[in-house]
């Protein structure tokens, strides 16, 4: 086994276990910690799970939305002729 060889397998064994053992600490921001508490008190958990799963949708679909307006409007600049052709 070359130097090389082992450098790399300690990168990749450092990069498996380094999350691990960060996960334990990072379990939630404290706006998450707090909103689950105030929301377990009152009894009601559905708004709150709601609320996490529409702002996930916005989330994942608003770079879609961007990639899809940026898109129609190069392609309407270009069949005004306002930008160069390439």
């Amino acid at each position: 086994m070359t130097l090389r060889s082992i450098l790399r397998l300690g990168l990749l064994a450092s990069a498996l276990i380094l999350p691990l053992a960060a996960s334990s600490s990072a379990s939630a921001c404290p706006n998450c910690k707090s909103g689950l508490a105030v929301e377990e008190s009152e009894g009601s958990r559905g708004d709150f799970a709601t609320g996490f799963s529409r702002s996930i949708v916005l989330m994942l679909a608003m770079p879609f939305a961007m990639l899809g307006v940026g898109t129609v409007a190069v392609v309407r600049l270009a069949r005004k002729g306002s930008i160069p052709q390439l």
